[in-house]
């Protein structure tokens, strides 16, 4: 019985530790907050969250409007990146790669024959060092 239980708290430890490319927890290196921009036919902000699991889920606002519009999609751990925004009948899809902490490609909307290009980079949100003049 003893084995048993040393047995399945080993599986278990291992099976929730992994890395390096499995599919495991912490495998998604460019887990995070990313914005930018896009341009073409038409123009605007990007926000996005790349969970850790390397799922993409955001917004896409035009320029000069405030509705957003959901982005969802995926980013694989070399880097290749896909999303759609809106629908895929009447949206834009999102196509490109990532690299450190930054991203590109190319955007179509075939239900309007409009493209364009695009590019995010990894956001950072910065803590006062105690002590500084920034507390």
């Amino acid at each position: 019985m003893r084995n048993i239980l040393i047995i399945s708290f080993l599986l278990i430890v291992f099976s929730c530790n992994k890395s390096g490319g499995d599919g495991g927890i912490d495998d998604c290196q460019f887990t995070g907050n990313w914005s930018g921009t896009y341009s073409g036919d038409e123009s605007g902000t990007l926000y996005a969250i790349i969970s850790a699991t390397c799922v993409v889920s955001g917004d896409v606002i035009s320029a000069g409007s405030t509705f957003s519009y959901p982005a969802n999609g995926s980013v694989t751990s070399g880097g290749n990146f896909s999303a759609t925004v809106g629908s895929v009948s009447t949206g834009a899809v999102f196509e490109g790669q990532f690299s450190g902490n930054n991203g590109s490609g190319t955007w179509t909307n075939s239900a309007e024959n409009w493209t364009g290009t695009w590019q995010v980079s990894k956001q950072y949100k910065k803590t006062p060092i105690k002590g500084s003049l920034s507390e």
